[in-house]
């Protein structure tokens, strides 16, 4: 049990709060390839309601809607590449009843469908919420569309054909490299009384008699429960718990080192591995060896593109036994090309990346936010790297 606190993590997981100056709480960001690899579908604007696409063979940038008036992080794309959708939670009032509708755009941006008004939770999380950005993931053969709301912890699964939903209630949905779905298109993995991580890393004490839980849920809905490994149910030694970064894998595991292989997910951090077995039903910590990079310091993420041509790399700003309070940097990302000794650094000093592969596995698609001191608004990227570790294009986010 590693315990590490890094500052910009601290916050991340406090209030799960992405931007300080726009007072958002919801999903992380992220891009969403087109089905042919040929580009990404992506939101930007004051509230990410903007409907973006990027062109990677013609290098040029479209808004396809100004405005769809549904704020969300992370857009889905059908499997056939021609529908978009985008969601709205609404809550009417401070601490009210919230509702969902998702919007379905055509791949020039016109609207083919507006789902009915969902009822999605009881009441809204958070001060004076309006409205929570959310995630959204379309399954393979078009069974459905996962709604992700971190922000009001709920999950729902929208059948366009039917313009129906199932509410998952109390779900915080797992996003691992490769996506939510395991590969055999089976279901996902969500986690319940996800509040139960989400108050230690701010830290206070967890709920009492709510330790976080696990399922593997079907299109239809229904709920396969995963065995939590022991030390999730260990009240006293989750209030011991201080390692911030192994908080947030258990929330977003995306954004660590993560993946699917068959039926198994997993996510790992500096010396630990959480492993979810959904058709053995049980999930189980173990120890790994550590991702270092080449001044010692703790990969958090490492991406190897196929055929060994290159790699790129999300570095912590501490070392295995490093203090990350010390730490007075943000993460770096930094490519290596085949044949390179020394990595080449991309950025120096970001708050959180958000990678998303192509399908065809050549190119990568890092969502960053930079931090910039002490300014109100800091500058949002989207990075495309190559299998040969060029920067393809560097896009910026409007916001």
């Amino acid at each position: 049990m590693h315990r590490r606190i890094a500052p910009h993590l601290r916050r991340l997981v406090a209030a799960f709060v992405l931007f300080a100056a726009l007072n958002i709480t919801g999903c992380l960001p992220g891009a969403a390839w087109l089905p042919d690899s040929s580009g990404i579908i992506y939101t930007g604007g004051k509230e990410f309601t903007q409907l973006i696409h990027y062109d990677v063979t013609r290098n040029e940038q479209k808004t396809l809607v100004a405005d769809t008036k549904a704020p969300t992080f992370w857009p889905a794309v059908s499997p056939d590449g021609k529908r978009i959708a985008v969601a709205h939670i609404h809550a009417k009032e401070k601490k009210g009843p919230t509702t969902v509708q998702v919007i379905v755009y055509d791949r020039g941006g016109k609207e083919v469908q507006r789902s009915k008004m969902f009822p999605w939770t009881e009441k809204a999380k958070g001060d004076g919420i309006k409205g929570s950005l959310v995630q959204l993931f379309w399954g393979p053969q078009d069974q459905g569309v996962i709604v992700s709301d971190a922000g009001n912890n709920n999950v729902g699964i929208y059948d366009p054909k039917m313009d129906r939903l199932v509410n998952l209630k109390d779900a915080w949905l797992l996003n691992f490299a490769g996506g939510p779905v395991r590969p055999d298109g089976a279901g996902f993995l969500v986690m319940h009384s996800a509040e139960s991580v989400i108050k230690l890393g701010g830290g206070e004490p967890p709920p009492a008699d709510k330790p976080p839980a696990f399922s593997l849920v079907g299109w239809d809905g229904s709920k396969r429960a995963i065995k939590p490994p022991a030390l999730l149910l260990d009240k006293e030694a989750l209030k011991k718990e201080t390692d911030v970064n192994k908080l947030i894998a258990l929330l977003s595991p995306c954004i660590y080192q993560s993946g699917w292989e068959d039926d198994v997910a997993w996510v790992s951090w500096n010396v630990d591995r959480l492993r979810y077995f959904t058709k053995k039903g049980e999930a189980i910590i173990d120890s790994v060896k550590p991702l270092l990079a080449d001044d010692g310091r703790v990969v958090q993420l490492r991406h190897k593109f196929p055929g060994g041509q290159a790699e790129v790399q999300i570095v912590s700003p501490f070392g295995v036994e490093k203090k990350a309070g010390e730490a007075k940097e943000g993460l770096r990302v930094e490519v290596r090309k085949a044949g390179q000794k020394q990595a080449e650094v991309l950025l120096k000093n970001a708050e959180f990346c958000v990678p998303t592969v192509s399908p065809n596995g050549r190119m990568l698609a890092l969502w960053c936010l930079e931090q910039k001191g002490k300014q109100a608004t800091e500058p949002i990227k989207i990075l495309i790297i190559d299998d040969k570790g060029a920067v393809t294009a560097k896009l910026t986010v409007p916001h």
